[in-house]
């Protein structure tokens, strides 16, 4: 990961370049994958940014979950409260929506992104 924001900080990097380098995709919407997210976000935004804060724009998060909903069966109050402190974290949260096909830099969506 730490490579990913080297790369994406040297001068010959374009804006494009560095936003697919700093994209990372959560697979799940489990409890496991949002815990990954959270730390995930705090590791960027509280260690990471301190030495490429010129990047932080192109920085995202995103978890992908298939299920209309995350964290499976859990209460749905502590779900209402897990999207909203991701969502004020901005991290992007996609349900409904399955991952197809991974590649090498690539991950395939079911709704076509």
């Amino acid at each position: 990961m730490i490579e990913c924001f080297e790369r994406a900080s040297s001068p010959s990097c374009s804006d494009e370049e560095a936003r697919r380098l700093l994209t990372f995709v959560i697979v799940g919407g489990g409890p496991t994958s949002v815990e990954f997210a959270g730390e995930l976000y705090d590791f960027v935004n509280k260690d990471v940014l301190r030495w490429f804060p010129d990047l932080h724009s192109h920085v995202t998060v995103t978890i992908v979950e298939a299920s209309g909903h995350l964290l499976g069966t859990f209460h749905s109050q502590i779900v209402e409260y897990v999207e909203k402190a991701l969502k004020n974290r901005k991290i992007e949260v996609l349900t409904g929506v399955a991952v197809k096909k991974i590649e090498e830099n690539v991950a395939e969506l079911s709704n076509g992104t």
